[in-house]
């Protein structure tokens, strides 16, 4: 799921505020919200991609008919006109993958790319 704040896109065009680019998703289109801002890379800055996704994980473990059944539900609902309405009122995108392993793939990746930020920052818990 690709977020766009919807405080931000209230802002847009105010004498206060501009946006210079939107951060997408690997597809990297422009935001339907923001048609006429560039992507992060269109305005110069290549290699960039920071996105906010959200997921339903199950235990590991859990059998394949069940996995795939529970995929398919969470389709059904998400492509939904009522569901698409809903999340596009608050600025929402929904990315879909064909199969659950596609999301796992995605958290590895993010984990992986994170993690290196956090490691070359010093960042520390305190």
């Amino acid at each position: 799921m690709r977020a766009v704040m919807r405080g931000v896109m209230g802002s847009h065009g105010a004498s206060w505020v501009q946006a210079v680019g939107t951060c997408t998703d690997a597809i990297m289109q422009r935001s339907p919200e923001l048609p006429n801002v560039p992507t992060i890379a269109e305005a110069g800055v290549k290699g960039y991609e920071m996105v906010a996704w959200f997921g339903i994980a199950a235990p590991k473990g859990l059998p394949r008919d069940l996995q795939m059944r529970l995929h398919a539900a969470l389709l059904k609902v998400l492509q939904s006109s009522v569901m698409q309405s809903s999340l596009s009122n608050v600025g929402q995108q929904v990315a879909f993958q064909e199969k659950p392993e596609q999301f796992y793939d995605i958290m590895k990746v993010e984990a992986a790319k994170w993690g290196k930020v956090v490691q070359e920052s010093g960042a520390r818990v305190e």
